[in-house]
């Protein structure tokens, strides 16, 4: 996935340069994990998120629509089990 690409996309102008900073290293550290080991490191991301502007419903699902865009067939698969078990982690 080209990161710098997908953050010239509307959708992603709401994030500040922190939380930006942040996405290009979950970027790195998702590159060759298992679901399983994936599914770790965004718990831990969303723990240790910069706190920008919080993103309305609409605004998170706007990025996840590009994110998915954006990927191999093969991954969007793995994205959404792993989104979805996070998801159901978050309650």
């Amino acid at each position: 996935m080209d990161i710098d690409r997908l953050f010239t996309h509307e959708a992603f102008q709401v994030l500040d340069e922190g939380q930006k900073t942040a996405y290009k290293q979950l970027d790195q550290d998702l590159q060759g994990k298992n679901t399983t080991e994936a599914m770790g490191i965004i718990l831990q991301f969303q723990k240790s998120m910069p706190q920008g502007r919080k993103l309305t419903p609409e605004e998170n699902q706007a990025m996840l629509v590009c994110i998915m865009e954006s990927m191999p067939e093969s991954d969007r698969k793995k994205f959404t089990d792993v989104y979805n078990f996070v998801s159901k982690m978050k309650g």
